[in-house]
């Protein structure tokens, strides 16, 4: 499966950008790797690999935000939060575990897997058919 890689890390020129985007990576970053896959005109899945900022109390369904506004506006997921934590619209299958991206939470220095919570029933990346 193939994997692409980009980054939401700050960009400059010469060794002081290099520098700080080190020190950046050192302390406070995420890489997520999202299932990426469209049955209509892809022969297979593939994930894309993002390095993220890091931010207190980030949920996966802000990292999807984040990459959606910042990296890759091709990114289809269910954009939706019903501010209660129940409905159940957002779920993903976050390291192997189903879970609702609005309340699962990362740390600094996590690398997450993010797959759509059903793979026979994408629509797009990890938009699904809902029964």
């Amino acid at each position: 499966m193939e994997v692409r890689k980009a980054s939401g890390l700050p960009i400059g020129s010469g060794d002081q950008a290099e520098i700080g985007r080190k020190k950046i990576m050192e302390k406070k970053c995420i890489v997520a790797r999202i299932f990426r896959f469209n049955p209509l005109s892809d022969r297979a899945p593939r994930f894309d690999e993002f390095t993220l900022p890091y931010d207190q109390g980030v949920t996966i369904l802000g990292i999807l935000r984040y990459v959606y506004e910042n990296l890759d506006r091709s990114l289809a997921f269910r954009n939706y939060h019903c501010g209660a934590r129940v409905c159940g619209s957002c779920r993903v299958t976050l390291n192997g575990k189903e879970t609702r991206a609005c309340e699962a939470t990362v740390k600094p220095g996590d690398t997450v897997v993010i797959e759509p919570y059903d793979h026979g029933k994408v629509i797009r990346d990890l938009a699904c058919l809902f029964d």
